[in-house]
């Protein structure tokens, strides 16, 4: 390969992963209206257009929302939403990636503190869940004190493994008597105390979780039964090459049953007894004449 052709696709390499770890930044300081949020590059779809409000999903991206008072929430999703009202946001979400207990804790414990939340409610529920499995109890707790207020939650994900994932709510006043904006923010909020500016929802060890990992035991079991029997599997999972199961014998035709003779005597036999029978008779006749 030629020097060119190297330094192509190197560029390539590098355009595809700063593409991937792109973040779409929110800044939110100073006003939260719908145009200002797309134009930041926001990848979404949206649901539902009525006369006052507008519905969004949000897509997989790297997202980064800065709230009036300076705190900035960061997460990696796959999923999200939006609600906008007469042009302004009334209400967006982020939902991060499957985390394990301890590391769905800790996240929280950090969000809890950048925003000023009490964490006794955290502490109780992290002694709720010990060995609940399936059944233990999700949680939520509010900063209603912020603009725009906040919301965490943290959620089932439904996987034995990596069984939560937290979900951020930030929503704006919604009636005549909030008189709150950001102006007020900015003076209002909790500030964030030192090194806790920017939280993120990810795990703090920088791993993506993924559902699978959770099963990758009995991906193991299955890898080994399908190379016993010679199946190899595409992306999808699918079969490439089920094996032909073995062909049934065929089945013989039944015999077709003979009808059974009257008598055990062959015909034949009985014919030449006849006519013996009839010659020694004649023979006596002729002989008493």
């Amino acid at each position: 390969m030629s020097h060119k052709h190297i330094g192509v696709s190197m560029l390539t390499l590098l355009m595809l992963t700063l593409s991937a770890n792109a973040q779409t930044r929110l800044n939110l300081t100073e006003k939260h209206d719908l145009e200002s949020v797309l134009a930041t590059g926001l990848k979404y779809k949206e649901n539902n257009h009525g006369d006052k409000r507008r519905h969004f999903s949000l897509d997989s991206q790297n997202i980064a929302l800065t709230l009036p008072g300076g705190a900035t929430i960061q997460s990696k999703i796959d999923i999200g939403s939006m609600t906008v009202r007469d042009g302004k946001l009334l209400f967006i979400e982020i939902i991060g990636g499957i985390l394990p207990d301890d590391e769905a804790y800790q996240v929280a414990l950090t969000v809890h503190k950048a925003f000023g939340i009490p964490v006794d409610r955290l502490n109780e529920w992290k002694d709720a869940i010990k060995g609940k499995g399936r059944d233990a109890p999700t949680f939520s707790n509010a900063q209603n004190g912020n603009y725009p207020n906040v919301f965490i939650e943290i959620l089932s994900s439904m996987n034995t493994k990596y069984p939560w994932m937290i979900r951020m709510s930030f929503s704006w006043n919604v009636d005549d008597e909030d008189k709150r904006d950001e102006t007020w923010g900015k003076t209002n909020n909790p500030k964030p105390p030192t090194g806790l500016a920017q939280v993120s929802l990810d795990s703090p060890t920088g791993k993506i979780y993924e559902l699978k990992d959770a099963y990758a035991h009995l991906i193991k079991e299955q890898e080994e039964l399908d190379r016993r029997l010679g199946q190899v599997r595409g992306a999808d999972g699918h079969l490439i090459n089920p094996p032909t199961p073995p062909k049934a014998p065929e089945a013989k035709p039944a015999p077709t049953p003979s009808e059974e003779p009257t008598s055990s005597t062959p015909w034949s036999v009985v014919a030449v007894l006849i006519v013996a029978a009839t010659g020694l008779l004649w023979l006596l006749v002729k002989n008493r004449k």
